[in-house]
């Protein structure tokens, strides 16, 4: 699928403008540069999303669509743990075949399904030259498919969330429709692992899946990027929608995971204690998956943080938590927003990274606001406090 020319011009123009290369394809006779740019585009994106297919001089990448909505190697690799080892799985939407590669080191067989039939030829390919003997590759429609096909231990679908206008993010506009099709999924696997849009509303994804029995809200380097939905074959009556487990992952760049887990009933019926105007110590900004799933109270709670402000997801402690899933900053002083503040910070302070929670204004019009550049070693917040007044946390990073 790809020769040892086409493979040596890649390597050598990897760091080249792709587009650069087309308009010069008359100075390289017996390359197809076609071919050759795009896969040079594909591989500058996943670089760092793939590293180990990027390293692999004879991996094929189809269009720049399938490159995005594929899964990064770390997102892949933590959905293994939805299975024990041997089992058999089925990923409905193959795609680039990510995830099926990460099953594949785990369960005894995978079964690939994909309707695109050139993206079938590419992870056949491509699955040949990483080694990978136990995927079987089926082109067709999943729900026709599926009916060819015994019972499996899991299945897994990550359906389609673009239209040709625009993102979706509603269950009911996802291709196939999830909630349409669940019921025969289940009848094919005891168990169903259902990835959606980071952008989801997590409660209105339970009402509408009532099989789910665990949520898992995954965020890597800080970033949310993926709601996995576990459906179970119903034994008797559903989970309560405010008892359902929900896992928030974060993976930062050492592969480090920080695990928080609550359910929606534990965080409505939390009391946070609330700090005060003034305060020193440290400073607590949960990771991306605490903010998307809507752990905001509990982790005071549990921590033995206070609060800014009831709707400040940011926490204060006056001694050091390490083991707080997100970033950890050292107070070095709280002050009042006024026109006085501005003039006196514009003399001490000339760079800062300048972020806003329950604010006046976004951060680009309060950095504009206090005339300094960003970047370095401070941290400047704006925030709301307590008695609803407007303050800036300056602080360093402690983790």
């Amino acid at each position: 699928m790809i020769d040892a020319t086409t493979t040596d011009f890649i390597r050598t123009h990897i760091h080249n403008d792709p587009k650069r290369l087309l308009l010069s394809a008359q100075c390289y006779p017996g390359v197809d540069v076609r071919f050759a740019a795009q896969q040079i585009e594909a591989r500058q994106r996943i670089k760092d999303k793939l590293p180990k297919w990027f390293a692999h001089p004879q991996i094929v990448f189809p269009s720049s669509l399938a490159c995005q909505q594929a899964s990064s190697e770390e997102s892949a690799r933590y959905k293994q743990r939805f299975l024990h080892d041997g089992e058999c799985v089925i990923d409905c939407t193959g795609g680039l075949g990510v995830d099926s590669a990460a099953f594949s080191s785990k369960a005894g067989k995978v079964i690939y399904i994909e309707q695109n039939q050139s993206l079938c030829k590419v992870a056949e390919h491509n699955f040949q030259v990483l080694g990978i003997t136990n995927v079987e590759v089926m082109q067709g429609d999943c729900i026709n498919t599926l009916k060819s096909l015994s019972c499996v231990n899991l299945i897994y679908i990550d359906p389609s969330r673009r239209s040709a206008e625009k993102r979706l993010f509603a269950l009911n506009d996802y291709e196939p429709d999830i909630v349409a099709i669940r019921h025969q999924l289940l009848q094919k696997a005891h168990k169903v692992l259902v990835k959606v849009s980071p952008m989801a509303d997590i409660t209105q994804c339970l009402r509408l899946l009532p099989e789910t029995t665990q949520v898992h809200v995954v965020s890597i380097k800080n970033e949310c990027k993926e709601l996995l939905f576990l459906l179970e074959r119903p034994h008797g009556s559903p989970i309560p929608l405010e008892d359902i487990p929900i896992s928030c992952v974060h993976i930062d760049a050492a592969g480090k995971e920080e695990l928080f887990c609550f359910t929606l009933g534990m965080e409505e019926a939390t009391h946070a204690p609330m700090a005060g105007n003034t305060f020193k110590g440290w400073l607590y900004e949960p990771n991306a998956s605490l903010l998307k799933a809507g752990a905001f109270k509990l982790p005071a709670l549990h921590f033995g943080l206070q609060k800014v402000h009831l709707h400040t997801h940011l926490y204060f402690a006056p001694v050091l938590e390490e083991s707080f899933p997100g970033r950890i900053f050292q107070i070095k002083e709280v002050i009042d927003f006024n026109k006085q503040t501005i003039k006196n910070l514009q003399k001490t302070i000339s760079q800062a990274n300048v972020a806003v929670r329950n604010f006046c204004m976004e951060a680009q019009e309060l950095q504009k606001r206090l005339k300094i550049k960003d970047g370095g070693d401070v941290y400047l917040f704006g925030v709301t406090l307590g008695d609803q007044s407007y303050a800036l946390i300056v602080a360093t990073k402690e983790n």
